[in-house]
């Protein structure tokens, strides 16, 4: 026998319910879920701190690598904030430009990200927009997906 077309809406609402964090009782099982993310992280030269308050994630850098460095970057400046849900964060990431770039005075700015913890907690996966400028005019031309890897340090 054939399957409706809408018979599949129930399996993914329950797909949905389980990404997010829903539970049966209609509260929120989102942080409980997933493991703890709070501790120190490395990606590639730049170490970062985590911390954590209920469903709020904090990243700040402990030490920046060249490239960071390079950006104006400094120990305790912000990466990322955002909100967990089970093993995904949203929020937002702090970039910055170059110094020759006249766009933003501060040279920094929040853009949206959404990370994924990856289930043994070792990993977590950043992705964010990283828009195009046209440096004569400010004015955003485009946007490109950035991909940053942390890697939990220590045992």
């Amino acid at each position: 026998m054939a399957l409706g077309r809408f018979a599949a809406r129930p399996v993914l609402i329950l797909a949905l319910a389980a990404v997010i964090g829903y539970d049966a009782t209609g509260g929120s099982s989102a942080v409980a879920a997933g493991p703890d993310v709070a501790g120190e992280w490395q990606s590639g030269a730049s170490s970062y701190r985590i911390t954590t308050s209920g469903a709020k994630v904090k990243a700040q850098f402990q030490a920046v690598g060249p490239e960071g460095e390079a950006l104006g970057f400094k120990s305790g400046d912000l990466s990322f904030e955002g909100t967990r849900t089970g093993n995904f964060i949203q929020g937002e990431q702090v970039i910055r430009y170059p110094a020759s770039v006249p766009c933003y005075p501060k040279k920094a700015r929040r853009v949206p990200f959404m990370a994924m913890i990856l289930s043994d907690g070792r990993r977590i996966v950043i992705d964010w927009y990283n828009p195009s400028l046209n440096f004569q005019t400010c004015q955003h031309v485009d946007r490109s997906l950035g991909v940053t890897v942390l890697e939990r340090r220590g045992g």
